[in-house]
Order: C-alpha cells, then structure tokens, then sequence
C-alpha cells in the first residue's frame, strides 16, 4: 500500500496557535501562551471564594444538623465540644 500524500492527519490540519491553546479554568477565555497556570488570577480567586462559600455552608448544615440530634440526649455545654471532636 503506498502513502497517500493528500491525506493529512488532524494534527496537521490544525494551526500552530489552535495545538497550544490552553483555556482558563473559571472563565473558558484562551491563556497566553507559555502560561502553566489554569485560571486566571481573577478567576482563581473567585473559585476559590466559591470553593470557601461551599465549604461554610456545608459546614453550618452539619453544625446545626449536630445541635438538632443533641439537643434531647446532651446538655448544652456539651455541644461544642462534640463538634470539636469530629
């Protein structure tokens, strides 16, 4: 079977710039190039005030979720401190 010379491979087809582009985690806008980091600096630091958010409320739901199943069987000062042994 002898090679075809038309045939291009999609590497091929495919510029320069569009191989190398990498795209910013939050936003999905392309990063310069040469870059190594995965969000933007504006970006990473509203995922990461996401990412905090999420955590506290998960946090506050198991706190009062604690408070709500102790109420009958614990006395009150006992509460934080079982929170603080988890």
């Amino acid at each position: 079977m002898a090679l075809n010379e038309e045939l291009n491979t999609p590497s091929e087809l495919l510029e320069e710039s569009q191989r190398q582009a990498y795209y910013c985690r939050g936003c999905g806008g392309p990063l310069p190039q040469g870059r190594s980091a995965h969000f933007y600096a504006e970006c990473l630091k509203a995922d990461k005030r996401r990412r905090i958010a999420e955590r506290r409320q998960r946090e506050t739901q198991q706190f009062h979720g604690l408070i709500s199943s102790s109420v009958g069987n614990r006395p009150n000062e006992c509460l934080f401190r079982v929170w603080e042994e988890r």
